[in-house]
């Protein structure tokens, strides 16, 4: 978020500074009170919408009979008993009924009136209208939220998702995205943390936005490869990496990978070396074989050489292994 300094001017004067107040101060300590300021905004988003939605003094949504007052519980009651033999017409009952009045209001209200064979029936019946209803209150959230960054987005709807069973909350939420300004300033404060997350905090932004990164495509891709190559690690102890983590081990693993795949390669070079120095029949060459081998393998490597000639050689084997014992006095 590159601004003039005009615009950081308009900005701060919304955050309560005066003009002649901000005039006189230079361009760069224009820029740092206005990201101090906004990064304290970003940390206090989560009550800021939490004010928003408490502001709102009626918590639900008009009926979907516009104009009409919702029905009463005992008004209801005498709908059901009338629809009851009707399951096309008792779900639009139902479906009308939960969207205006309380779940559990409305089992005690069937627990009241049924038998218990009809209670578990039509209670089945409120449960699945009731699951809809949730269903499409977040969706039209969602809807209303549809300009946020991805990130945003993915934050604020799995912090409904997870609070679903309030639907005294979601239409309150609703209410306040009803309202244009309201909206508008939610969306403007999301963008505006969005940006200077980016610019200035990248390496906290997968803090601030852990539900979008844990279930990119992107983290979920780069896990898959890590697993591929090595069941070091669980993918519920991936998940809780960065992905900028995650690829760094991503690209040491494949690094480790090459290398073993070069010291076999070198192991495989010098084993064949010493086959072929045994038919030789020159103690200089083998001699310099092993003092080359000495200098380019490792001990681990060596040991393996001493093996393979023993299986192969007993008097050369004896001799590398002198070599060895030597060059380990010194």
């Amino acid at each position: 978020m590159n601004l003039s300094r005009e615009e950081l001017i308009e900005q701060l004067i919304h955050h309560g500074h005066s003009m002649n107040e901000l005039q006189n101060m230079q361009s760069e300590a224009l820029k740092d009170l206005f990201t101090r300021e906004t990064m304290e905004l970003i940390r206090l988003f989560p009550s800021y919408l939490k004010e928003e939605e408490e502001e709102e003094e009626n918590p639900s949504l008009p009926s979907p009979l516009s104009g009409i007052a919702p029905l009463s519980l005992k008004e209801f009651w005498q709908k059901i008993k009338e629809n009851a033999k009707n399951p096309d017409s008792l779900y639009l009952v139902l479906d009308e009924l939960v969207r205006t009045h309380d779940y559990q209001d409305i089992l005690e209200l069937l627990a009241n009136h049924t038998t218990d064979q009809l209670y578990k029936r039509l209670a089945r019946m409120v449960k699945i209208k009731y699951r809809e209803y949730q269903e499409w209150l977040l969706d039209d959230i969602q809807r209303h939220y549809r300009e946020l960054p991805p990130e945003e987005l993915a934050v604020q709807m799995h912090e409904y998702e997870r609070q679903r069973e309030n639907i005294h909350r979601l239409k309150t939420v609703l209410l306040t995205l009803k309202n244009p300004h309201r909206k508008e300033q939610i969306i403007h404060l999301a963008k505006m943390k969005n940006d200077l997350l980016r610019q200035y905090r990248r390496d906290e932004i997968e803090g601030y936005y852990r539900e979008f990164y844990e279930n990119s495509e992107e983290k979920k891709g780069i896990i898959t490869k890590i697993m591929k190559v090595t069941n070091a690690y669980t993918a519920e102890k991936l998940k809780t990496m960065k992905v900028e983590e995650l690829e760094e081990m991503y690209a040491i693993l494949l690094e480790t990978m090459a290398q073993e795949r070069r010291e076999r390669a070198k192991l495989k070079h010098f084993l064949k070396l010493f086959e072929e120095s045994i038919y030789q029949d020159s103690e200089e060459v083998f001699d310099n074989l092993c003092h080359h081998a000495l200098v380019e393998l490792s001990d681990e490597q060596m040991r393996k050489v001493v093996e393979f000639m023993e299986g192969m050689n007993s008097l050369f084997a004896q001799k590398l292994k002198n070599l060895l014992r030597e060059v380990s006095k010194r």
